[in-house]
């Protein structure tokens, strides 16, 4: 599968009027990737949240992510690590290596795609955590700066989709006992970096990084 190349960085982070972003992308672990290539497809997976009705590829917006998901935290008791971090450390599932995919939007069936707010704070419903939304109404969310996650309720064919990069995270989840040393850790910046060096992306995710908020100035869920 080849990258293609795009005209400018802000081709990939503006959605210029379009009901979605023109590219969505999901992260995976370096051995999920391969199993990807081998079968031919991206697979649907249930929801970890356990009591959600949400069954698919989880994808997000790269200027959501690294605008929202990148200055937003989660507490795990004194800790708090951002929203980033958590997917990164998530796909270092029996491996410190992780890729990241591109998707075009536009191969993807619109009824089939929703998206929902990474909100913990209680500022969302139960309803919208478990269901989500139309992936159409993403700007609502947009507008007031939260995290989205999209959800694509059907296999995505290996066709469909780019190996934009990979990294290493440096982290095996599965090795980790001391969870606050887990999360401080995580380089969540350069990873991100990383993932996109050589890529199309790189210069829009490089001028993003330098205007990162630090640890204490995460605004937390």
């Amino acid at each position: 599968m080849q990258v293609c190349n795009y005209t400018s960085e802000k081709s990939f982070v503006t959605s210029k009027g379009k009901n979605v972003p023109r590219y969505l992308y999901h992260i995976t672990s370096e051995k999920n990737y391969k199993s990807i290539i081998k079968d031919g497809v991206v697979k649907p997976h249930q929801d970890a949240y356990m009591q959600s009705n949400l069954n698919g590829v989880f994808l997000f917006d790269l200027k959501n992510f690294i605008k929202c998901w990148c200055k937003s935290g989660i507490t795990f008791g004194d800790t708090i690590f951002t929203l980033a971090q958590a997917l990164f450390l998530k796909c270092s599932s029996k491996t410190s290596k992780i890729v990241v995919l591109r998707i075009p939007a536009k191969k993807l069936e619109m009824d089939k795609l929703r998206c929902r707010v990474q909100d913990l704070s209680g500022n969302i419903s139960e309803e919208h955590i478990m269901n989500g939304d139309s992936a159409l109404n993403q700007k609502h969310y947009t507008r007031k700066r939260m995290p989205i996650e999209y959800i694509y309720n059907k296999a995505i064919p290996a066709t469909n989709i780019e190996k934009a990069g990979n990294a290493d995270t440096g982290v095996d989840f599965d090795d980790m006992i001391n969870a606050e040393t887990t999360y401080n850790s995580i380089n969540f910046r350069q990873i991100l970096k990383d993932l996109f060096k050589g890529c199309p992306e790189e210069k829009a995710v490089n001028i993003s990084s330098k205007g990162l908020a630090r640890f204490k100035n995460i605004t937390p869920y």
